[in-house]
């Protein structure tokens, strides 16, 4: 008679300190990962950023070329009119971004918030993004700040235009060749420390908010 001979195959069950091992390395293995999947993101984040004002520049330039050569100003309010009812530069590039006016934070275009700044979005325009005052600021009627054409400035590529701005920083100031968002510091370290920055001849630089130098005004 011959004997049939069969083999069971055993399976060895896990010890709960070989579980524990096995938890310990991929708890390893996600606080490797984490930091640099954050870094990640937030470098994407900044590349959205910068497109943006890379979007905003050259709405810059079409407004220059329907308005010979006069950059958006920042701000605009004949006399007797309000500041709700002033014309600001986010109106002038929304309406280039857009193809239509601007009219509130329910129209916002994504291309004027940054991504990295949702937080400090100012709060009746919508954009966390700021300009530079120097360009042009009439206020009643009264221009504070003369309005320049392009070539008014001879290192346009050292002078700032916009960039990641503060809470309420819908401006960009200057004083002793420095440039400030507002009337305090408005530039956003919001990416890892360093902040989006368009200049005249349409170039974005990422770089320390503190100091920018300021346009030639």
């Amino acid at each position: 008679m011959m004997r049939v001979f069969t083999t069971r195959t055993r399976y060895k069950l896990f010890t709960l300190i070989e579980l524990l091992v096995v938890i310990a390395i991929i708890a390893i293995l996600m606080c490797l990962l984490l930091p640099a999947l954050k870094n990640v993101k937030g470098l994407a984040a900044r590349s959205n950023c910068s497109n943006n004002l890379k979007q905003c520049a050259l709405a810059e330039s079409s407004y220059l070329h329907d308005y010979n050569d006069w950059m958006v100003p920042a701000y605009f309010a004949p006399s007797g009119s309000s500041f709700d009812g002033a014309t600001k530069w986010v109106d002038l590039i929304s309406s280039y971004l857009a193809g239509k006016s601007y009219w509130g934070v329910g129209n916002i275009t994504k291309t004027l918030v940054c991504p990295s700044n949702l937080d400090e979005r100012y709060p009746d325009d919508g954009t966390n993004y700021s300009y530079q005052i120097y360009v042009g600021y009439t206020s009643g009627g009264v221009a504070y700040y003369t309005w320049k054409r392009v070539n008014h400035y001879s290192t346009p590529s050292l002078s700032a235009v916009m960039a990641d701005g503060k809470p309420k920083a819908l401006f960009l100031e200057a004083g002793n060749k420095t440039c400030y968002f507002g009337y305090t510091n408005r530039v956003a370290g919001c990416h890892n420390g360093t902040a989006n920055i368009s200049y005249v001849d349409g170039h974005v630089d990422s770089t320390n908010p503190l100091p920018v130098r300021n346009m030639e005004y």
